[in-house]
């Protein structure tokens, strides 16, 4: 059976709609048989690919922030204020990178909730 329960009517069982041949698979929405709820869940291809994409570019981010942050400290120290300019423009540039990739963990992490709180519903009630 589905492996899913509606969380609105508590009965009912969730439904794959099909999708059509041009849309992208990137979530599933789903139906419930008794009451009709709809809700949209990621698919887990597109849950994996986020959390594989915010590590893998969280790591490089930090190790430019790193990397920058110690070139910018040499240069106050040394007084350089081209390469002072230069290196904290890199710096906020690496740390909006860090900020978009927490931003993919969230959405992986809020994906993995979503689907968690639809099983676990089903789960308790068997």
């Amino acid at each position: 059976m589905n492996e899913f329960l509606c969380r609105r009517c508590k009965s009912g069982h969730m439904v794959q709609q099909a999708t059509a041949p041009d849309e992208m698979e990137s979530s599933d929405t789903w139906e419930c048989d008794q009451c009709g709820h709809t809700v949209t869940l990621p698919s887990m291809l597109m849950i994996i690919s986020q959390l594989v994409c915010g590590i893998a570019s969280g790591l490089f981010a930090a190790y430019l922030f790193i990397d920058k942050l110690s070139v910018f400290m040499t240069a106050m120290q040394f007084g350089r204020q081209l390469t002072l300019d230069q290196e904290a423009a890199f710096l906020i540039l690496a740390l909006l990178f860090l900020a978009g990739s927490g931003f993919i963990l969230y959405q992986a992490f809020a994906g993995l909730a979503l689907r968690k709180a639809y099983r676990e519903t089903s789960a308790t009630s068997h």
